[in-house]
């Protein structure tokens, strides 16, 4: 039977495809996009934000698409450029409560690619961002341990798409990518 997971902070919940309608109803749905960013020598970008690691995302805004939105949110949030989008990986769902308002919070998790050689990442900082750093693979495995769950679901997405060939072996093809998330199965579900 389908099923939607939901993240409560750092738990997480399975919504039978029968109770999601009355289990949307008791929040207000926001719609985000985000990007799961790998550069030219193949590192990661990661933010670092209220304390724990994640990626760039946002609200989408009125009369954009989840693409757009997915790209101007990562350009914003670390002040990076030349950004191409890969295809969609993911849709998480997470909630929180904002000034007296249960939200849940859907964001479209897209694989993207950056070239050419960026300037210095500018986390921004009025989103509470204190940094924005591009990671060697090797070392992401470490920082989704302070990640939220729903992160760790991008990254898990990513290697599924991987699996079936689903980027090219330009983009994402290389194996120390495919090694990267295996130590997140015990993390993921």
């Amino acid at each position: 039977m389908p099923h939607y997971k939901v993240s409560f902070g750092d738990s997480e919940a399975l919504i039978g495809e029968g109770e999601w309608a009355y289990f949307c109803s008791r929040y207000r749905l926001v719609e985000a996009a985000g990007g799961l960013v790998k550069n030219s020598a193949g590192e990661y970008l990661m933010i670092f934000r209220n304390g724990r690691w994640d990626l760039p995302k946002g609200k989408r805004e009125e009369g954009e698409s989840m693409e757009q939105a997915a790209v101007r949110e990562v350009m914003e949030e670390c002040g990076i450029s030349r950004l191409t989008l890969q295809g969609l990986l993911v849709a998480t769902y997470h909630t929180y409560a904002l000034q007296g308002v249960d939200v849940l919070k859907k964001t479209c998790w897209y694989a993207m690619t950056c070239s050419g050689k960026q300037r210095r990442l500018r986390p921004q900082a009025e989103e509470g961002i204190e940094a924005a750093e591009f990671l060697p693979a090797e070392k992401v495995a470490g920082y989704l341990l302070r990640a939220y769950p729903a992160v760790r679901d991008v990254f898990a997405a990513e290697r599924r798409g991987l699996a079936a060939g689903a980027y090219g072996s330009e983009a994402y093809g290389s194996e120390a990518l495919r090694t990267l998330v295996e130590p997140l199965a015990s993390y993921t579900t």
